[in-house]
């Protein structure tokens, strides 16, 4: 009597995409949709706006403004999709316009 054990392969856990926007104007909010290679992932969001990442929040859409900034600002968008005991990640650079405070 042979026993076989079959070893199913699952496609890595990959973030497909991460949508826009990637410039936005002060307060105005953005929002911001990812996928991943499998369903069921969870999502975990995070900002830096130049002092390191703080938790943005979890889920997908995700959505974000940013109020009386004194000159354009430059920040980076994190997500992590969890499934398992695997974890991916993507980012995005946004820019956000001050409008001379208009």
């Amino acid at each position: 009597n042979t026993e076989y054990k079959v070893h199913l392969r699952r496609r890595p856990l990959t973030v497909l995409s991460l949508t826009e926007p990637t410039y936005l104007d002060e307060g105005e909010q953005g929002t911001w949709t990812a996928s991943a290679s499998r369903t069921g992932a969870s999502y975990t969001w995070f900002v830096d706006q130049g002092n390191g990442w703080s938790h943005l929040g979890t889920g997908s859409p995700i959505t974000w403004s940013k109020d009386r900034i004194s000159s354009t600002l430059t920040v980076d968008l994190k997500v992590e999709a969890s499934e398992g005991n695997e974890t991916a990640t993507a980012q995005a650079e946004v820019i956000i316009n001050n409008n001379d405070g208009t």
